[in-house]
């Protein structure tokens, strides 16, 4: 009886040297298919069976009800097609109140038209500091500027440059 323990010890560990039985990768593999496959003929089963239940219950509608759903998704519609033009117009009206460009304001969420207002002031904020020219603007041919035109020398030029630029 206790040969038969230890026999039946050694045997779920394994042989004593460590080598092992080498797995059937494709039987199970076909196995945890099949069992799959059961799982989508239920799936499919209880599709039929909800869609069934669901054509049940409309037909057991009365008419009003009928007429107070569709009532109901067509407010719906509506009110997120109102909703969708009121967006338009405060985006318009704040863009041209702040001067932050409508397509960057369809990018922020905002639930009604102050918050969107004040959201744009701070990108009117960030936007402004960044509009500053990178490269001084050359008065001449291209390739030399024009000292007469600019009224004064190209190091005064630069210098003006460098002052508005980084400020």
């Amino acid at each position: 009886m206790a040969d038969e323990m230890k026999g039946n010890q050694q045997g779920e560990q394994g042989e004593p040297n460590g080598a092992q039985e080498p797995t059937d990768w494709e039987a199970k593999y076909n196995e945890l298919k099949k069992h799959s496959r059961e799982w989508e003929r239920k799936a499919k089963a209880n599709k039929d069976a909800a869609d069934e239940l669901a054509s049940l219950k409309e037909s057991q509608m009365t008419e009003q009800e009928k007429l107070q759903q569709q009532l109901a998704d067509a407010t719906a519609r509506a009110d997120a097609l109102q909703a969708e033009k009121d967006r338009r117009q405060w985006i318009s009206e704040v863009s041209e109140e702040t001067g932050v460009p409508e397509d960057l304001l369809e990018m922020v969420s905002a639930s009604d038209r102050d918050e969107l207002a004040s959201k744009a002031d701070v990108l009117k904020e960030k936007y402004a500091a960044n509009k500053q020219p990178a490269v001084p603007v050359v008065i001449g041919d291209g390739k030399h500027a024009d000292v007469a035109k600019a009224g004064a020398s190209a190091k005064d030029d630069f210098a003006k440059f460098m002052k508005t630029a980084f400020k």
